[in-house]
C-alpha cells in the first residue's frame, strides 16, 4: 500500500522548474483494472490522481510533462497510477474519490490539452 500525504505538502512548496516538480507514481502494471481504479479513487481526496492504461512508451515523457506542468502551475496532483499496458489506452482521472473524466487516449491527447485539464479539475473538486 502507498501512501501519498506528504505528496501534496512537496508540491505546496513551488518547485524552480517543472522538471523539478515530484508526482508520486504507481507501478501498477501488474494489478487489474478495477483494482486500480478502486486505489486511484481513495488516493484523490486532496488532490487528483491519475490512472493510465495502454500508454505507448514513447508518449510517457509527453504525458508526464503536462501533469507535472499541472502542478507546477499550483494545481496538485496526488499522484499517477501506471495500469496495465494490455488494457486499451486510456487515461483517467479521480478527484475527490470519483471518476470524473470519461476514457481519454493517453497516446493522442496533446500535453497543454491535458494539462488544462487537470488545471479545470482541481478548480471545480478542491
Amino acid at each position: 500500500m502507498v501512501t501519498y500525504p506528504q505528496a501534496i505538502h512537496a508540491q505546496e512548496t513551488r518547485a524552480a522548474s517543472v522538471k523539478d516538480v515530484r508526482i508520486p507514481f504507481r507501478d501498477a502494471r501488474n494489478n487489474g483494472p478495477n483494482s486500480t481504479r478502486f486505489a486511484a479513487g481513495q488516493f484523490s481526496q486532496k488532490a487528483p490522481t491519475i490512472v493510465l492504461f495502454g500508454m505507448s512508451r514513447e508518449r510517457w515523457p509527453l504525458v508526464r510533462d503536462a501533469i507535472k506542468q499541472a502542478a507546477f502551475n499550483g494545481f496538485p496532483v496526488n499522484g499517477v497510477f501506471m495500469g496495465s499496458t494490455d488494457q486499451p489506452p486510456s487515461l483517467e482521472i479521480f478527484a475527490d474519490g470519483q471518476h470524473v473524466t470519461r476514457s481519454i487516449n493517453p497516446n493522442t491527447i496533446e500535453g497543454p490539452v491535458l494539462t488544462r485539464l487537470i488545471e479545470d479539475i482541481v478548480r471545480e473538486f478542491y
